[in-house]
């Protein structure tokens, strides 16, 4: 089981570009919405799932996990459960990207259900 990054305390306001203050937390969850419905869209199945999405497009591909996941509030463990029957009942290991903007209560379900870090994917802003 797969577990993507939630990295320390982060801002929630930062000053972009031509001074305007932008809202964090409200850009992350535009972005995994974006990639949620993007990924979904070239998927052989695509599930809702916790404010996001389970796709799936075959054992050992990239499209196979839940995408935008807990972007919207505290998510429920069964929740959690029924995704992880998902992914099994197709013989593909669940995954799950998940934001650091996400909700806590994702990362505490994930975290009783061993699942693990695998990897952090980072997006870079230069002003």
């Amino acid at each position: 089981m797969i577990l993507a990054a939630r990295v320390g305390s982060l801002r929630t306001t930062h000053r972009g570009i031509f001074g305007i203050m932008l809202d964090l937390p409200a850009i992350a969850r535009l972005e995994e919405e974006r990639i949620a419905v993007g990924v979904a869209r070239v998927s052989d199945e695509a599930v809702p799932f916790a404010g996001g999405m389970m796709c799936f497009a075959g054992v050992g591909t990239w499209a196979s996990q839940a995408y935008g996941v807990g972007m919207n509030g505290p998510v429920d463990a069964a929740e959690v459960d029924a995704m992880i029957d998902f992914y099994e009942s197709r013989g593909c290991e669940p995954r799950v990207e998940v934001s650091a903007y996400a909700h806590q209560t994702l990362l505490d379900a994930l975290a009783a259900r061993s699942f693990v870090l695998r990897e952090f994917a980072s997006v870079l802003v230069r002003d």
